[in-house]
């Protein structure tokens, strides 16, 4: 009940201090639709953004939120570079790239590489994926996870090497990725517990050894072996640990699963320990659909008008072709501006 009344609201309004786009909407790659977002600061003014399963093809007959949505071709992935100056425009003619990487032979056809977070180092792109198999394509929830991984990539023409990936400890999926004080820090989720995260810590030139990681132990500190690390957070599948110092640390940005919306928790410290949840502002929903996959990007914040930019994701409770079609802006990331100062009280 909860869920449905905050969508019915979300309908029709947004606090004062928020304002909303749809995620590249104006793309010059004939993308109609894609899930994901999250992004890797590319330390030039411009950031690198990540999307799952991907929709080409058109939208006829309107505008904004209008017109019809013709879906001609699903990827898997897709990536794009983008200004982070151009956020207030949602990114506006920017491309959208796909066929960036190659496959090993533990990939059946038709499994999923969905990337995630991700870091640059040197004149690289560490980032982190799932590998998925889909068991039922009518339903959005119809996949299962075979692995997680990281895999790293030249940053100047983004091409990936399944082959030369190396995969996370099994049971575990890559939750949120933070960089602070020379350090990188992965959470690492199990989802089968309702994901309770544990923290590994490396350096950011061996983000893409898991052999190198130290795990979190309460009491002992960084160090421990996985088997002995500490809940330090439960969260969704995908969410974003990022510091934040106007906003008094450490800020997790997620959304409880089928909640409606998006909260944040403040911490002292990598680890925690985090706050009860805040809400930022509710999902912008029907009574069908639901969301997910909230991130913050600091890295955009870069107008020094007080703005902090968060992202999520919508999807249908139950498939149906028919909405897709009449709804161009349901699976779609949304890209929404908050004033810091409002967030902060």
């Amino acid at each position: 009940m909860k869920q449905v009344l905050l969508g019915v609201l979300a309908l029709w309004w947004l606090p004062a201090c928020a304002s909303e786009c749809t995620l590249l909407r104006d793309n010059a790659s004939g993308v109609v639709g894609m899930d994901g977002s999250a992004s890797t600061a590319l330390g030039d003014g411009r950031s690198l953004f990540v999307f799952g399963d991907t929709f080409f093809g058109s939208i006829n007959g309107g505008n904004g939120e209008n017109g019809e949505r013709e879906i001609r071709e699903m990827v898997d992935y897709s990536f794009a570079i983008v200004s982070d100056a151009a956020a207030g425009e949602c990114f506006a003619g920017a491309s959208i790239v796909r066929d960036r990487v190659e496959r090993d032979a533990g990939w059946e056809s038709g499994d999923r590489f969905w990337p995630g977070h991700g870091l640059r180092v040197g004149n690289a792109i560490v980032l982190f994926f799932v590998h998925a198999r889909v068991t039922d394509p009518t339903d959005s929830f119809g996949f299962e996870v075979r692995g997680a991984g990281v895999v790293s990539g030249p940053a100047d023409d983004l091409h990936f090497d399944l082959a030369e990936a190396r995969y996370l400890p099994s049971g575990y999926l890559p939750g949120a990725l933070l960089t602070h004080a020379g350090s990188a820090y992965v959470y690492l989720c199990r989802p089968d517990i309702g994901f309770e995260c544990v923290l590994a810590r490396t350096t950011p030139e061996r983000l893409a050894r898991p052999s190198s990681y130290q795990y979190y132990v309460a009491g002992r500190g960084y160090g421990g072996a996985l088997e002995e690390a500490s809940v330090v957070v439960s969260a969704s599948a995908e969410f974003s640990v990022s510091f934040i110092d106007a906003l008094g640390g450490f800020v997790v940005v997620d959304i409880e699963p089928f909640a409606g919306e998006i909260t944040m928790r403040k911490g002292g410290a990598p680890e925690g320990p985090f706050s009860e949840r805040q809400s930022l502002l509710p999902c912008r929903l029907r009574d069908d659909e639901f969301c997910y996959g909230a991130k913050l990007h600091p890295q955009l914040s870069v107008d020094g008008l007080g703005f902090i930019y968060v992202t999520y994701n919508t999807n249908l409770m139950q498939y149906d072709p028919r909405s897709y079609a009449d709804r161009p802006e349901l699976y779609w990331p949304r890209l929404v501006r908050l004033e810091l100062s409002e967030v902060a009280d």
